[in-house]
């Protein structure tokens, strides 16, 4: 067995899910943007040919590897499918107000 194998990899798995856990949104502010947004997704009437589908997510507008803050202003509430949309289409995102 080399040396380091396995408990090199299991160091690994605990060190990103614990800044996983550390980055993540309280579930109080997660519920102020969704009753916020009506609980529903915000992008639902820009994309009539993409339905919505999928679980809510809160969305930041400029994302905090940009130095994006938890706060209210920040953050709106999509479904999965725009959710990837909107990070998979930036300019079209950035036209709507939905990244920064």
């Amino acid at each position: 067995m080399k040396r380091g194998g396995p408990l090199k990899r299991s160091r690994l798995v605990a060190r990103s899910t614990m800044s996983r856990k550390a980055k993540r949104l309280s579930d109080d502010l997660r519920q102020q943007v969704m009753a916020r947004d009506g609980w529903g997704c915000q992008a639902r009437t820009l994309t009539p040919d993409l339905p919505c589908r999928g679980r809510l997510h809160v969305h930041h507008r400029l994302p905090r590897s940009r130095g994006g803050p938890d706060t209210l202003n920040n953050l709106v509430t999509l479904c999965l499918v725009h959710h990837d949309h909107v990070h998979g289409n930036p300019v079209w995102a950035k036209h709507h107000g939905l990244l920064l």
